[in-house]
């Protein structure tokens, strides 16, 4: 399923881009695709479950790359209600949703720069 969302993505996934993961879960994610964005790249991981986000932060913080990555800030986790998105890092180059969703998020699709996925 990541290779999926990262092939998917691949064409928005360049030096420098800001990237929206919407539900990031244990991290994994968001850490691969800090990786596809270096240097310069931004990530924000957004996830609603508090034991969540710290989980994903220890868990980033084990390998020297991801504790390198959030010391940076090109990496950053944050709780909150993935369907409202996270406006103040954007706008983003790709936004991946990690969840199921019943259509078109409208808040999402405004906070993507043209021609963003």
């Amino acid at each position: 399923m990541h290779a999926a969302a990262c092939e998917s993505l691949l064409p928005y996934l360049r030096p420098g881009a800001r990237v929206l993961d919407i539900g990031s879960g244990s991290g994994y994610l968001t850490h691969v695709l800090a990786e596809l964005v270096k240097p310069g790249g931004k990530v924000v991981g957004v996830e609603h479950i508090s034991p969540l986000v710290e989980l994903a932060r220890t868990n980033t913080a084990k390998s020297v790359e991801g504790r390198a990555l959030l010391d940076s800030g090109a990496v950053e986790y944050v709780k909150a209600d993935g369907r409202l998105g996270w406006e103040v890092q954007g706008p983003y180059d790709a936004i991946h949703v990690g969840a199921a969703a019943a259509g078109q998020n409208q808040v999402l699709v405004e906070q993507l720069k043209a021609p963003g996925r």
